[in-house]
Order: structure tokens, then C-alpha cells, then sequence
């Protein structure tokens, strides 16, 4: 059957989307980036955008239903007025909104030529919906809601009903959280748990409370943080100015094996990467080495003990800090690519010594070397820096000490890392091999104290925003019980309830006094108690769901009176009673027992109407406190004895036991959910914490702050490592975590009321949905081998699972997070292509059978390897898609270091697609005929846009792609099927030869050789449109490529324009070039393909007689560079040789190259023979392979700077 197409399968302003997409990047306060990290997230722009392009109908579609144009006229329509009037939107498209608005220029739904002005309209708001400061706007959200509901009902969904969108690897959050933005129901589902809860915090908890969770979350932030300060302040002492401190920072230490010197005494190597401690434009701050007048570096002898408990007497070079006028005074840092550099002998230590000497230290965090404390005034701005003082390691080493208490209550996180070599891992080669030994003792001190506070925190959230909490020692509290009880009723039933009620209240403790209990349906209030009845279904589900969220105090109580332990009585637990759930009761004597009594305030009128109706069926009730129970166990249990003795009557209430009825059960289910979800959210601070508090923490010499782990997608080594003060005032603090989180709790209030769903299950098997339940399947799935989503995740994973209240705890209740199912490739573990393919096809299938058949999907791809794409694209053709369309909307930075000279996609394609609904064979020879006529339709699209490159090869993928899809198979004539590897091979030929002809442009590409074609498409591809200005990027999404480990030094410039192999020898088949006959153009090296920088070309070019030197630079004062076209021509030509050129270039592009050479050599005779006595420059060819070289060669290259030049001498030679 065939349905109306959507927006997204006809149009998208992808560059305007794509610009508030990378300036989404910038933006900080409030975006749920940081609420937590979470790796590779996609920009709410970008997915706030499409997601509206795939729900909204195409109103000039034949098939689009008349209702929907009707109405969407009508809601337009509105928001013109509206934005007309107070220009709440860009200024292109705010002309439009008041031409729009007058009444001449009115639509009619019902006038064809009005429906493409319509489209547009629809497209223009879409662009600036995308815009973040838009994304809160009542306008904008009135109107998406409006357009959503309209199309979904258009399409034959119920009333009152709205659109569900499935990201089954919900990951960030960032879809589903934009589909409850535009007015769909979103369903979010991950394998990992993490994923799970920060889905469910954005989800559901903020639109479930909107701003009073945001409220409440401050207030109890502020408590855990003055109680922690409270508990933490000696271990951070200020100094005697009131200076306090925000960073420590530190080096590693290995032990130089430098031969001895005549001391005896080795000498302790800080590992440092660089002497820097601020680098600003207007300010410089460093450290050297203290030196006497000769030059030598000073030392300190001193005593060490070391992590692996061995004492060594040591030489420690002395440092002090200055201010250099010049990069030139400071020196180098003492570590190169792993190996360490002694400053006093200049003997260097290999890195299989270091990796050696740290193995057995575990990591050398726990004896390094404080060198630098950097410090806030009183009054005075700025960062100031001094030596470590006596103060600063006593202070460290009163917390080494403080730590060990907590050493037995697991607090301390003793997980495992990851297997050696797993992807994205490199500190298990140095001694780490537990998620512990990534802190130090200090470090570890304080995210411990943090997380207790946290765990035992029992908020009781109440409308006007006051609370109490009860914050519990569980292991006290449990060995007090224990005795107690065995005091009572024996030592063996008293030490098990001790253990277990230690080991809740000191781990799992849930918020107290929080259940709702006495509703329910109304049952048969005339049936004698005990007599058999039928329960109300509803209240036996109730009473069971009570029995599985005991609070501690019942799970004590019932540990005393289940299995008649007191006086052979039976009890029951949560046992309904009429129209009531009772907490305990015994029937034989008809007496309830309940808990909660001490703080009954919201529900008395309902609990007089209980006791009324317990009294007219002649039931006792007894009432404790949950304290009680805490404290005063054992009298509790006596008068409960002597009620329930045989020869007893019960009749009225000791004086000493508190019956505190007629008052309410508590603070309700609601407030139950919100005291979790605010510990939920305090949580996830602790988590913030951690990322700042740890050995692989960096001090930014630029901006001079505290840099988190997370800068990258991995866990790399780190030499030397900055410990943040969590109570400075300073980035990296608690405050301000805890101000994060508040942030974005406030920003996403506007959200409450539209709570979505979020589940922890595989993408491989969603089984909370029926089929066709879903109108939309939108999500970005795992990049190949590109993030190890599990093994980093794990970092969080272990704090969370010590910190989270007990509603949560079943997704973390493993050692780590579930690593089986997880589709990456990792060889490490097992999973290679072939897994990766089939998982990824299972989830691709279990997505084709939740989405109805009108409905639509959309996947996100932004991976670089045509080994992953291939991957992505068989999976989903296989589950049963089609490909409508696809899209590249830029969503990263250009400067980023693997976007620099390589063919990383700057932009995440989004691929378009429906659920086939037929099993057609299709006709290869047809396919191969629609093939170059579908890529020279989409290709000038994409080139209006500004999409060009790696992301124009990609994003063409999607048109090639449903000409194959829309069969079940492919065949040729000889019934062979074909593989759709096979047909990409045609795909990126085609792609390939439409390139290259919008390169050339009018030029006619056949009279090119394949070198030129094969340059010009290869500069092509690494080219990505213009460029975006650098942005700060959030928590956890920075540049994967930092140096890290061994990669500590500087790396050599790396020249020429890499591409994967796989995708050059893809661009050179389809242009009809082989890479193994052009090594004098191309460098093949395991996985990567290189096309030679000119200059390496220059013995090919000439010949090595007639090799052509680059002109010395002069050291002439200001160090002139002869760049100039001007200078080059001033320079006499004799001065450097003959000039032998052995032949003339065989090639078009081999001749440019020649006359780039000559050029930059500054030979202007020998260029001017080449071109004008040898004819070259005569060639019209040469000169528009030359254009066409200068707007393909990167801004700032050699070949770039060479070209122009060129160029500029063609109108001087009468050319």
C-alpha cells in the first residue's frame, strides 16, 4: 500500500538545522549534556527537527488527507500572527510570517498552488523550531504539538491519542526527549542501565514534577553538601590567609634508572607533560627546575614509601614557580610517549620501565608527588599558584588514614575494569585493574562520604517545599537491632535481621514513611473479617505490590512475627481487610498492626473512617512509629507479647505506645516517587563528582580550571593529574554538579505533564510493544567499533549502583553493566563483524515489527567506516526496510583533530525509511539504469545546501540505496542474487562520477588522466563545506583524539590527506583508477591511504638529478618566510643551480605538480621556460586542473599556498 510521504522524504533546511546544531555545542546551562555524561550524544536540534519532518505529512503529497492540510493552514496560519508580531524568529523567515498575515496573501487548503507555499512555511518553521532558544517558547511548542496531533490523526490515528516514537538505543536521551517536546508519546529503551536512568530522570521524572523536583533537588543538595563539607573539611584545610584551595596537582612518579652517579641515591622522576600552569595570551605561569649558579638541578634526599609498600631513600628535583616573558623559558616536560626524562642526569627511562615500575603501584596515583596547589583569595580574582606546603600532605595523609574505615562497608568501588587491550582502554598496562584505582585516597574519601550521605538520605518532599529526612548508620542501627532481637526471641533469628537490616538501611535504604496504604476499590464491607469473600482484583495487585516495597521498619517487624515467632500466632503481611490493606494481621485475634503512626498528617479524615469501620467489626489496631521500631524494639515486641497472650483480652493501649490515630498513612505513592526520583537526581551529582575526582583529571593550562575525565570517549592514561577540591567555589565543585542537574530539572519544566516511558531491554527484543504499536522508529544506533558504551559507562555504573534508592535497584544490581548483548565490535571480547551485523539485523527486525505499516523510521549515522555503514545498511535492508531518503545535517565541530586533513564525517547522515510491505523481486539491469539518474537528481541538492565531501558521498547513499531496498531481492538475469556490497560498488562509482563532474563544473572530466580525477575526488571527500568557529564542548563530548599514554609528546605534523583504504580504493574504482598502479600518488599502509603531500612527489616529478631544493630560509631579522609572490620574483635565479629537469610530466596533474614545485622553489626563470618555452601554460586543461586544484587543496596548506601562486603568474606570463 502506499501512504502520503512525509516532510523529511521531500525536504529539509539541513543547513539551517545544521547551524543551530553546532552552536548547540556551546551551550551549556540547562541542555541535558549536562545532566550526566553520556557518550556521542546527537544534538536536540538535529533531533528535534527531523522528528517533526518525519511526523508531519507533505501537504503537496497527492496522498496527503485533506484534513490535515486544512488544519495545518489553520495552525500556521496562528504562529504568523504571532511571530509577526513579536519576532520571535529569524529574521529570513520573519518577512515571511507578516506577508503571510495579511489578508491578501491568506492560504486556502483547498488551491494546489498554495500547497507548495505551505510546504515551505512548514520547512521555515522547522528551521527555526531547531534553534535552542526556541525550544521553550510557548509559541513554538503550541504549534509543533498542534501539527503533530493534526498529522496523526490525519494518518487514522485515534482521537485523543498521540504518536509514539521508539528509540530502542535511547543512549543521551536526546530523541525521545524531543519527541515529548513536539507532542508525541515517546518510548525509550537501552540495554544499558545507565542509559536507562538518565532516560528515566528526563522522561519521566522531570515532566512527572516539573520545577518542584528542580526545588527539591536544591534543597537537599545544599544539606548533602554542608553535611559533607561538615565531615570533609580537614581534609581540605584553606590557609592561614583564608586562600582556599580548588586544584592539587600531581605527578606520577617512576624511580630513574640512570646509572649511579657516585650518590647511591636514585633519583624520583615526576611524570609531567608539560611545566605549564597558565597559558594565556595576557598571563603566564610555569614551573623550572631550581638550579644552582652552575646550572644543575637541585634536589631534596628524603624517605618515600611507595604504593607497593617498599621505602626507598630518593633525590626529588626541587621546582618553583615564575612568570616567563617567553614560551622559550619554559622548558619541556619530563615525559615523551611513555618514557621518562630525569631532569637532574638527563638519562631516560624507557617505557617498558614505567609501564614496569607503575604495574606494581597500581597506577602510582597513591604515592605521587603533589607539586603545584593552585589557590582562590579573598577578594581578589583570578587563580594564584604556590609549592605545596607541610599543611597540604598532612592533610592527604589524614585522609589515607579516614579512608580505611570504610574499607569493610563496600562503599569503595572493587569492580573489575575491562579486559587488557578493550577498545577505548590503556591504564590496566599500568597497575589498574579495579574501577577503584582510578581515585586516589582522597578522592576516594570523598565520593565515599558522598554516596553514604546520598544512600541514607530519606527526603520528605512536601508542598511548600519544607522536609525531614532520617539519614541512617546501617551497620550501627543493624547490630543494635541485631542484639536486641536476639535478646528477645534468639541470637540466631537476631543476627540475621541484623545483617540484612544493616546491610538495607547502610546500602539500599529507600525513603521512609512514603506508602500510600487504606485505598482501594470498594470490596464488600459487610463480609465478617476472615470469612471467605472475593477480593477486588485491583486490591490483591496492590497488597502484593506492598509486600515487595516493605519499608525497613516493616522488614524488621515481620521478621519477628512471620512463621508464628511470637506466641505460635499467625501473622499476614499487607493482608486486605475489607476495603483496607492492613500491615500486619493476625487474625485468630483479630489485631492489626501498623507503621507510619508518627507522621500521619494528609489523610486523617480517611483514617477516622477506617478506624470507625475496624471498631464496628470489633478489630483492635495498634500503631507504632516508624522510629520506634529503630529504637525501641524490644519493648515494642514485649507489649505486643502481652496483647496477644491467650489469656489476655485485648483491650486498650499501653500508656507508652504511641497511637497516633486518627492521622494519615503517610506521605502518598506520589511523594514515595519523588523522594526517589530527588535521590535519583543527587545521584547523578555524585556522579559528576567522580568524573572530576580522579587521577585522570586534567589541569587546563588555557582556561585554568579542572577538567573531568571524560574529554574524550575513552579512559586513557594520564601522566600528571589535577585533584579538585569538591568544596572550592571553583569549576569541578559540588556546587556546581549540583547546580547542573538543577539546571536542567528548571530548563525542562515546561515538559510537565508529558511523562514518556523508559524501559531496560535489548533493541534485539522490545517486548513491552505489540506490533505496529509504534508510527515512529527514530534512533541512533552504536557506531561500529567507534564507543564502548558499556566498559566506560561501568565508571558511573559502580557509584550509581552504592547511591540509587531501592525503586532502582533491580537495573543495577549486577557487578557491572550487561556486556553480552551490547552491539559494538570489540575483538577484544569476542565480537567481530559478523556480530556485530547480526545483532544490529535482529534490532533493525524487532524495529520493522513495532512500526505499523504507514509509519516511518529514521537512523542516525555519523561513522567514517564504510565497514560500518555497509553493516548498518545490510542489517536494516534484511529486517525488511526501504530507503526513502537521507539527510546529513553538520552536528560536529571542523576543529576537531579528527576532522583535521581526514575524512571524518563532519555531519550525521540520517537515513530515511519505510517498512516494506512486499517481497518484489527486483531486475538488476533496471536498477543499474535508475542508479545514475536518482544521484544526478540528489547531488545539486546536496551542493545547495553546502553538503559536501565524505558527507555528500554518504548522504547520497540514501536515494542509491531505495532503488535496491524496495525489492526483497535483487537478481540478475542468470537468477544470481546480488549482495549489496556488490551494488555499493556501483553506488559509489556513480556518486564518484557526479562528484567529479561538480567539481570540474563545465569542464569535460574525460580529458583528465585518472591521477587528476583521483586527486581532485580525493581532495573532494576530505572536504567539509565551510568551516564552524571552535566551540566548549560538554561534558564528555570532546575530540577523540587526545594524546594519551605513550602519545604524551608532541606529535610529528603528519602530512598529506588520509582516507580510510577501503574508501579510496571504493573512490578510485568508481573513477576507473587503480591504487596499485599510482604509488607515486598514493601511500597504502594497513588500513589508511594517503595521497603524497607535492613535495614528497619532487623525485618522481624530476628525477633525482633534477630534484628541485626548497629555497633556504633567510634568519634575516623578523625571520622573513618567502611566501610572497613578490619576493620570489626578486630573488636571482643563479643563486641556486642549474635547473635540470630530466622530463616533463606525463600527465596533466603530474605537470601542475611540476610547475607548484618550481614555484615554491622560487625558480621564476625555469617556471616560465616550463610554462611559456615548453608550452605547458598553453593547455587550457593545465589551467582549470590548476582552479580546480586551489578550491580543493585545505586553507593553510603548502599545496594550497603553492597553487595560488601559480595561478597569480599566469596573467604576468602573457598566459
Amino acid at each position: 500500500m502506499i501512504y502520503p510521504k512525509r516532510l523529511i522524504e521531500v525536504d529539509l533546511p539541513i543547513k539551517r538545522i545544521s547551524a543551530h546544531a553546532r552552536r548547540e555545542k556551546s551551550i551549556r546551562h540547562g541542555h541535558i549534556s549536562t545532566l550526566h555524561i553520556w557518550w556521542a550524544r546527537r544534538p536536540l536540534a538535529a533531533c528535534r527537527a527531523v522528528i517533526c519532518a518525519s511526523l508531519w505529512i507533505d501537504p503537496v503529497d497527492s496522498l496527503c488527507p485533506q484534513r490535515f492540510r486544512d488544519q495545518a493552514v489553520e495552525i500556521i496560519t496562528k504562529f504568523a500572527q504571532k511571530a509577526a508580531a513579536d519576532g520571535c524568529c529569524s529574521p529570513e523567515n520573519w518577512s515571511k510570517w507578516k506577508i503571510l498575515v495579511k489578508p491578501e496573501n491568506k492560504l486556502d487548503s483547498q488551491n494546489p498552488k498554495h500547497l507548495n507555499s505551505l510546504r515551505y512555511l512548514l520547512l521555515d518553521f522547522i528551521a527555526d523550531f531547531a534553534n535552542w532558544d526556541n525550544s521553550t517558547q510557548s509559541d513554538y511548542l503550541e504549534t509543533a504539538r498542534a501539527l503533530t496531533q493534526a498529522a496523526h490523526e490525519a494518518l487514522g490515528g485515534e482521537v485523543g491519542t498521540r504518536p509514539l516514537v521508539v528509540d530502542p538505543f535511547a543512549g543521551g536521551g536526546s530523541i525521545p526527549l524531543e519527541a515529548l517536546r513536539v507532542g508525541a508519546d515517546a518510548f525509550a529503551s537501552d540495554l544499558n542501565p545507565v542509559a536507562v536512568l538518565l532516560n528515566k530522570v528526563v522522561l519521566e521524572y522531570i515532566p512527572k514534577y516539573g520545577q518542584r523536583l528542580a526545588d527539591e533537588v536544591r534543597k537537599w543538595g545544599q544539606w548533602v553538601k554542608e553535611e559533607a563539607e561538615k565531615e570533609l573539611a580537614e581534609f581540605y584545610p584553606k590557609d592561614e590567609d583564608g586562600s582556599t584551595p580548588i586544584a592539587y596537582l600531581w605527578a606520577r612518579t617512576i624511580i630513574s634508572e640512570a646509572p649511579d652517579d657516585g650518590t647511591g641515591i636514585p633519583v624520583e622522576v615526576p611524570l609531567m607533560r608539560s611545566l605549564w600552569l597558565a597559558k594565556k595570551a595576557s598571563r603566564y605561569k610555569a614551573l623550572r627546575w631550581v638550579r644552582d649558579a652552575s646550572g644543575i638541578v637541585q634536589t631534596e634526599t628524603l624517605e618515600v614509601t611507595y604504593a607497593d609498600g617498599v621505602t626507598r631513600k630518593v633525590r626529588r628535583p626541587l621546582l618553583e614557580i615564575f612568570e616567563p616573558k617567553s614560551e622559550k623559558e619554559v622548558e619541556k616536560g619530563t615525559v615523551a610517549r611513555g618514557s621518562g626524562t630525569c631532569p637532574v642526569t638527563g638519562f631516560t627511562t624507557p617505557v617498558v620501565s614505567t609501564r614496569r615500575q607503575l604495574k606494581i603501584r597500581k597506577g602510582g596515583a597513591n604515592d605521587a608527588r603533589l607539586f603545584c596547589v593552585v589557590l582562590l583569595k579573598p577578594s581578589t580574582q583570578g587563580r594564584f599558584y604556590r609549592l605545596p606546603s607541610l599543611q597540604d600532605l598532612e592533610a592527604n595523609e589524614k585522609a589515607v588514614t579516614a579512608l580505611r574505615e570504610f574499607t569493610s562497608l563496600d562503599l569503595i568501588p572493587n569492580e573489575p575494569l575491562p579486559p587488557q587491550g578493550s577498545l577505548g582502554f590503556r591504564v590496566q598496562l599500568y597497575g589498574m585493574e579495579h574501577w577503584g584505582d582510578l581515585f586516589t585516597p582522597r578522592q576516594l574519601l570523598a565520593l565515599v562520604t558522598l554516596t553514604r550521605l546520598v544512600k541514607t538520605l530519606t527526603p520528605s518532599p512536601s508542598p511548600i517545599g519544607e522536609g525531614d529526612m532520617i539519614v541512617g548508620d546501617g551497620d550501627r542501627i543493624g547490630d543494635r537491632i541485631g542484639d536486641r532481637i536476639g535478646n528477645r526471641i534468639g541470637d540466631r533469628i537476631g543476627n540475621r535481621i541484623g545483617d540484612r537490616i544493616g546491610n538495607r538501611i547502610g546500602n539500599e535504604t529507600s525513603p521512609l514513611l512514603l506508602r500510600e496504604k487504606g485505598s482501594g476499590d470498594e470490596g464488600n464491607l459487610s463480609a465478617l473479617v476472615g470469612a471467605k469473600r472475593q477480593i477486588p482484583r485491583v486490591l490483591l495487585e496492590k497488597a502484593r505490590e506492598l509486600r515487595k516495597q516493605q519499608t525497613p521498619a516493616e522488614e524488621i517487624l515481620w521478621e519477628c512475627l512471620r512463621d508464628r515467632r511470637l506466641l505460635n500466632l499467625k501473622f499476614r503481611r499487607q493482608h486486605n481487610i475489607g476495603q483496607y490493606i492492613a500491615d500486619f494481621y493476625c487474625h485468630e485475634l483479630k489485631l492489626v498492626i501498623e507503621l507510619d503512626g508518627g507522621i500521619h498528617q494528609q489523610t486523617a479524615l480517611r483514617d477516622q473512617d477506617r478506624d470507625r469501620w475496624m471498631q464496628e467489626h470489633s478489630i483492635q489496631v495498634l500503631r507504632f512509629k516508624n522510629e520506634q521500631i529503630f529504637t525501641n524494639l524490644e519493648n515494642i515486641l514485649a507489649e505486643i507479647a502481652h496483647l496477644l497472650s491467650p489469656s489476655e483480652t485485648p483491650s486498650e493501649t499501653p500508656s507508652h505506645i504511641q497511637s497516633p490515630s486518627p492521622v494519615g498513612e503517610g506521605l502518598g505513592v506520589r511523594e514515595k516517587d519523588l523522594a526517589n526520583a530527588i535521590q535519583t537526581c543527587l545521584s547523578l551529582a555524585v556522579d559528576r563528582q567522580a568524573n572530576t575526582l580522579t587521577s585522570l583529571s586534567r589541569w587546563d593550562i588555557a582556561r585554568e580550571n579542572n577538567q573531568g575525565l571524560f574529554v574524550r570517549q575513552a579512559i586513557p592514561m594520564l601522566w600528571d593529574f589535577s585533584e579538585a577540591n569538591p568544596f572550592s567555589g571553583a569549576s569541578g565543585d559540588l556546587d556546581g554538579a549540583l547546580a547542573w542537574i538543577f539546571d536542567v530539572c528548571k530548563s525542562n519544566a515546561h515538559l510537565e505533564g508529558i511523562e514518556g516511558q523508559t524501559e531496560q531491554t535489548s533493541a534485539t527484543n522490545l517486548f513491552y510493544l505489540p506490533d505496529d504499536a509504534a508510527q515512529f522508529l527514530c534512533t541512533d544506533p552504536p557506531y561500529y567499533d567507534a564507543v564502548p558504551y558499556a566498559d566506560l559507562s561501568d565508571f558511573f555504573y559502580v557509584w550509581l549502583k552504592r547511591t540509587l534508592p531501592p525503586n532502582l535497584s533491580a537495573n543495577f544490581s549486577n557487578k557491572l553493566t550487561p556486556k553480552d548483548d551490547e552491539c559494538i565490535v570489540d575483538e577484544v571480547k569476542g565480537k567481530d563483524k559478523a556480530f556485530f551485523e547480526r545483532t544490529m539485523g535482529k534490532a533493525m527486525a524487532e524495529g520493522r515489527r513495532v512500526v505499523a505499516p504507514n509509519g516511518i523510521g529514521l537512523i542516525v549515522f555519523a561513522h567514517k567506516s564504510t565497514a560500518g555503514w555497509e553493516a548498518q545498511l545490510q542489517a536494516m535492508i534484511d529486517a525488511g526496510w526501504i530507503f526513502t531518503g537521507s539527510w546529513a545535517i553538520d552536528t560536529e565541530m571542523g576543529n576537531r583533530l579528527r576532522a583535521m586533513n581526514s575524512a571524518a564525517l563532519a555531519s550525521s547522515v540520517h537515513l530515511v525509511c519505510r517498512p516494506r510491505s512486499n517481497n518484489e523481486i527486483g531486475d538488476w539491469r533496471n536498477v543499474l539504469q535508475e542508479l545514475p539518474k536518482r544521484i544526478k537528481e540528489w547531488m545539486p541538492r546536496l551542493t545547495e545546501q553546502g553538503v559536501v565531501g565524505a558527507d555528500a558521498i554518504f548522504a547520497c547513499l540514501g536515494p542509491a540505496l531505495e532503488i535496491f531496498s524496495r525489492y526483497s531481492s535483487v537478481e540478475k538475469a542468470s537468477g544470481e542474487i546480488v549482495p549489496l556490497r556488490e551494488y555499493l560498488e556501483y553506488v559509489w562509482a556513480a556518486i564518484s562520477k557526479e562528484a567529479l563532474s561538480t567539481i570540474f563544473k563545465d569542464a569535460d572530466t574525460s580529458n583528465f588522466e585518472e591521477d587528476a580525477r583521483l586527486t581532485a575526488m580525493w581532495l573532494w571527500t576530505l572536504s567539509a563545506g565551510e568551516a564552524s568557529p571552535p566551540a566548549p564542548l560538554p561534558d564528555g563530548e570532546g575530540s577523540d583524539d587526545d594524546d594519551d599514554d605513550e602519545n604524551t609528546s608532541k606529535k610529528p605534523k603528519i602530512t598529506g590527506f588520509s582516507l580510510e583504504y577501503d574508501t579510496a580504493r571504493k573512490i578510485a574504482q568508481g573513477l576507473g583508477a587503480h591504487l596499485e598502479n599510482l604509488t607515486h600518488l598514493v601511500e597504502v599502509k594497513g588500513d589508511k591511504a594517503r595521497l603524497l603531500p607535492v613535495k614528497e612527489r619532487a623525485a618522481y616529478l624530476f628525477g633525482k638529478e633534477g630534484m628541485i631544493p626548497d629555497i633556504p630560509k633567510k634568519k634575516a631579522k623578523g625571520d622573513k618566510q618567502l611566501t610572497l609572490i613578490g619576493v620570489l620574483d626578486e630573488l636571482p635565479e643563479d643563486e641556486y643551480g642549474e635547473v635540470k629537469i630530466s622530463r616533463i610530466g606525463e600527465t596533466i596533474c603530474d605537470k601542475v605538480h611540476q610547475a607548484m614545485l618550481l614555484f615554491n622553489s622560487g625558480r621564476s626563470e625555469a617556471l616560465k621556460r616550463f610554462l611559456v618555452d615548453e608550452a605547458i601554460g598553453k593547455d587550457l586543461k593545465f589551467w582549470q586542473l590548476a582552479q580546480s586544484f586551489s578550491a580543493l587543496y585545505p586553507a593553510g596548506t603548502d599545496e594550497k599556498r603553492w597553487v595560488d601562486g601559480l595561478l597569480a603568474r599566469k596573467k604576468g606570463l602573457g598566459l
